[in-house]
């Protein structure tokens, strides 16, 4: 049965998650309403002034997206990596692991669309003839992205790393098996007795 120690840890959870969500949904809204402002500028409104406004606007919608696709990414999980009341689905390690894949998921996802769209416009231009004018553009822009989104690949792997090593430390000041989840309070072996692992405070020696 729960205790009002999980009770408290659920309760948490579920209101640092509505904050999340709220601040991630906010920010989306945001980007959302200036890109169609831009869009309904550019329609409406004759060439001239009025374009520069509605080209600013959604420049300024990508900037908040930009800014939304960072906060979802790094800091959440940064905040949740760290935070002493989440509660674990399932282990620290497994949860851990789940929070490295999310850094790195939107570049993956980026640079994997990019890549599929060229192949796409590739097999296209093959078989349907098409012609040179605007392909080699679309090919340089989709070049560009995919560079962009391997070089995000490759400087979210210390973060990812690093994301492993806080939940591993909140594992042991919650006195948690970081392999298995198992509550070490009342262990006194050096070992986890359920999967074996090391316990860091009576395994390792004392500085």
């Amino acid at each position: 049965m729960s205790g009002p120690t999980d009770h408290r840890q659920q309760s948490n959870q579920r209101r640092i998650t509505r904050w999340y969500m709220l601040v991630t949904l906010a920010l989306w809204g945001i980007a959302t309403t200036l890109f169609m402002l831009g869009v309904f500028v550019l329609l409406l409104l004759p060439a001239g002034r009025e374009s520069f406004v509605g080209v600013g606007l959604q420049l300024l919608g990508l900037v908040v997206l930009i800014l939304n696709l960072i906060w979802a990414t790094y800091f959440v999980t940064w905040f949740q990596s760290g935070d002493r009341l989440i509660v674990w689905k399932k282990t620290p390690r497994a949860f851990a692991a789940s929070l490295a894949l999310a850094v790195v998921l939107i570049p993956m996802i980026i640079s994997g669309t990019a890549l599929g769209l060229i192949l796409i416009l590739i097999l296209f231009d093959m078989f349907q003839s098409m012609g040179n004018g605007i392909i080699p553009e679309v090919f340089q822009a989709l070049g560009v992205v995919t560079v962009i989104a391997l070089v995000w690949y490759l400087a979210s792997m210390p973060l990812c790393s690093k994301i492993k090593s806080r939940v591993r430390r909140n594992a042991i000041e919650r006195r948690v098996c970081y392999e298995c989840g198992y509550d070490l309070h009342a262990c006194v072996t050096p070992a986890c007795p359920e999967c074996g692992e090391p316990i860091p405070w009576l395994s390792e020696p004392e500085a």
